[in-house]
């Protein structure tokens, strides 16, 4: 029987760009993300041995980046215990919704609540920035700004209520995240601005303005992704007509306040075989 399960919600990059490569080999970056309810359940019992469960076949064993997040506690906190992780997926795998990383995340919280550890939220950043880039994120959830390689957060008010209008093509592209890196070059860099400026109406007043919601992978992901080109003409085909990559991509979005409008869309798309999602952002104090 689990001791303890958690909703991993998924996060959207309404605003990213990368300003330069750093001399550790990553690239600097500014983003707000924004947590949405959208989520993969993992559950959580103390064993004398980690183990780890997924319901998607190739997510369970060592490589899993929640089992990383565990393993690197217990080496830090030369704990004698273990855990057995079950993970059941909601999230679109490796869609730039960062489902890997929020399952890494609830994995920290949780061994730190059932082996008693007693780490502070600052402790388990540290060791979150080790596993990924996006890990510390998940530790807050809500509404934030990230700076550096993704590690430092900073957070926001959060937004007013909104719909978030969320397609997710599958893709079957290895190694996504670092390709996509690979190919950013200077031509890419920008100065930050529009995400700075987007936090700053943000924390005014809890609202978004489309031209400051940029993602410099836009520049590369509808090339590297076969058919996303075909998705996006689409979401056109279906009225959007602000659309937008979170992080790496493929996930594509739309935020505004229209239900009965998304639904058109939704069932529009849906005409055509594609699944679209109509999801709410999620704020920090919503989070388990």
């Amino acid at each position: 029987m689990p001791n303890l399960t958690i909703k991993a919600y998924a996060k959207l990059n309404l605003s990213l760009e990368i300003l330069g490569k750093r001399e550790d080999g990553f690239h600097e970056i500014r983003s707000i993300l924004q947590t949405i309810d959208l989520w993969d359940m993992v559950s959580f019992g103390i064993s004398d041995s980690i183990k780890i469960a997924c319901d998607i076949p190739g997510l369970d064993d060592q490589t899993n980046i929640a089992y990383k997040a565990v393993d690197r506690v217990k080496q830090l906190c030369q704990s004698e215990l273990g855990i057995n992780i079950r993970i059941n997926k909601g999230i679109p795998i490796a869609g730039g919704l960062g489902g890997g990383s929020s399952d890494a995340a609830a994995s920290l919280r949780a061994v730190n609540r059932l082996w008693k550890l007693g780490l502070s939220h600052k402790q388990l950043e540290l060791v979150a920035g080790e596993i990924g880039s996006d890990v510390p994120f998940f530790l807050y959830g809500g509404t934030c700004l990230a700076s550096g390689r993704g590690e430092q957060i900073t957070r926001l008010p959060g937004i007013n209520e909104q719909y978030i209008f969320l397609v997710s093509p599958e893709h079957q592209i290895s190694r996504k995240t670092p390709l996509l890196y690979e190919n950013i070059n200077e031509e890419h860099y920008s100065s930050g601005n529009s995400v700075t400026e987007t936090a700053l109406r943000i924390s005014e007043n809890g609202t978004l303005r489309e031209d400051t919601m940029v993602n410099t992978f836009e520049a590369l992901a509808f090339d590297i992704f076969p058919g996303l080109v075909e998705y996006k003409n689409a979401m056109k085909q279906a009225g959007i007509t602000k659309i937008h990559l979170s992080g790496t991509g493929p996930a594509l979005f739309s935020i505004g306040t229209d239900w009965e409008r998304m639904c058109g869309w939704k069932n529009f798309l849906q005409a055509k075989g594609i699944i679209a999602r109509i999801l709410k952002p999620v704020s920090n104090r919503s989070q388990n």
